[in-house]
């Protein structure tokens, strides 16, 4: 399963790859509006960022020939690697129609239902993307509709790119679900890989050894 970083955030983006195992980024026009910077400027950064990992990148358009339009700007901007992200509505469909005749790389976005998940996954796209938190939001079991989609997608070479998570337990019971990927932003991604009581268990780790062997810095210095 891969992890994602779900944000704009230049700074957040490199810190996650220093620190965790990240293999992409992916942004939508809301995600790029709270970076408050130029975002021709902001996706060319994160494209050096990523380097040969996934990047997901939102077309915007009200109808499908200005989506193909938008899609097709930014697969010449940004390489023929990219994953153009197109919302699952009638002409969002349309469009990603078109494209895959041209085998542009598309993530189905906006999933909340198995219908729309059916219908992505007949037309080839390569990730569809269940909004976890605004399934449960809806009144929806998320787990059991992501699952439902594991059976529909069966065999047809389209995968799950679980998105929307407010809680590291929530991306937990996505992995459960053996999602091909996951997209978090930093402030989940934060959750995931630190808590309080595991920082004090590793200090006082730290502070029994100092106390141990006095000056001694690791088992470097005595080894």
């Amino acid at each position: 399963m891969k992890i994602l970083i779900d944000t704009a955030d230049t700074s957040a983006i490199r810190k996650a790859y220093e620190y965790l195992p990240i293999k992409g980024v992916t942004t939508n026009p809301s995600i790029l509006l709270k970076a408050k910077r130029d975002p021709k400027e902001v996706l060319q950064e994160i494209r050096g960022i990523v380097r040969n990992d996934d990047f997901h990148v939102q077309a915007v358009g009200s109808t499908s020939e200005e989506l193909v339009e938008d899609a097709r700007a930014i697969r010449k901007a940004l390489g023929k690697d990219i994953y153009v992200k197109i919302a699952a509505t009638p002409e969002g469909f349309k469009a990603m129609k078109i494209l895959k005749t041209d085998d542009y790389r598309i993530t189905a976005t906006a999933i909340y239902y198995e219908k729309q998940a059916l219908l992505a996954s007949q037309i080839g796209v390569d990730y569809i993307a269940p909004y976890f938190n605004r399934i449960s939001n809806e009144g929806m079991d998320p787990c059991l509709v992501i699952s439902n989609m594991k059976k529909i997608l069966e065999g047809t070479g389209t995968k799950i790119l679980a998105a929307s998570f407010k809680r590291s337990e929530q991306v937990v019971a996505a992995a459960l679900l053996q999602v091909e990927a996951i997209t978090v932003s930093p402030e989940v991604l934060d959750e995931l890989s630190a808590s309080e009581k595991i920082i004090e268990v590793a200090e006082k780790f730290n502070s029994d050894f100092h106390e141990l062997t006095g000056s001694a810095k690791g088992l470097k210095d005595i080894l």
